[in-house]
């Protein structure tokens, strides 16, 4: 697949669809008109950003020019066209899941911000595949790694309730011999 696609006077055959394009890429994508004053000042800009973009050679990213009299030969279901209000208009745009993501381009129009700007952004995918790889790495290790079970602490048995003793019979010749022999105190009496 290109890695420059240019939809323009000269393209005028070709047909490019969004959905195709985005199920291994991501997209730097211009929309632009050859009538336009502002395209036509950062044109030599956006052309050393794609000379610079190429020779880093992201693997992942394509760059897509649509003029605007070629809008029909790009079939996109709306999603990107519909956001074009004026011309240029540059956004990067990538799958997010099943939901199709279009970050616009708000900065100086210039090559260096140009090329930083995609690069932020193709970073960024990098750096979730890279987050994710990690995280199921560390799954994995996580449910590989041996750990040692603490003992657990005994919890204290709970106390019975006493069972009641059967009652003795009490014999009346214990209970004598229990008692001690009180004595019994006099009257003394004087007279005088």
């Amino acid at each position: 697949m290109d890695k420059h696609i240019i939809l323009n006077h000269a393209s005028n055959e070709r047909k490019v669809r969004l959905k195709d394009l985005l199920k291994k890429h991501e997209l730097l994508v211009k929309f632009y008109s050859d009538h336009c004053g502002y395209c036509n000042e950062m044109q030599n800009d956006w052309n050393n950003a794609v000379h610079e973009l190429e020779e880093k050679n992201p693997k992942k990213l394509i760059i897509l020019e649509i003029e605007a009299e070629q809008m029909n030969n790009f079939e996109d279901d709306g999603i990107l066209k519909s956001k074009v209000i004026g011309y240029p208009n540059i956004m990067f745009v990538k799958r997010n899941g099943s939901n199709i993501r279009q970050v616009p381009f708000n900065r100086e129009r210039t090559a260096k911000q140009f090329v930083d700007f995609t690069l932020e952004h193709l970073r960024e995918k990098l750096e979730r595949m890279k987050n994710k790889l990690n995280n199921t790495a560390n799954s994995k290790k996580r449910k590989m790694k041996v750990t040692k079970k603490k003992p657990r602490k005994k919890k204290p048995a709970k106390k019975k309730p006493a069972k009641k003793k059967p009652a003795k019979k009490n014999t009346t010749k214990k209970k004598a011999a229990k008692k001690k022999p009180t004595k019994k105190k006099k009257k003394v009496t004087f007279n005088i």
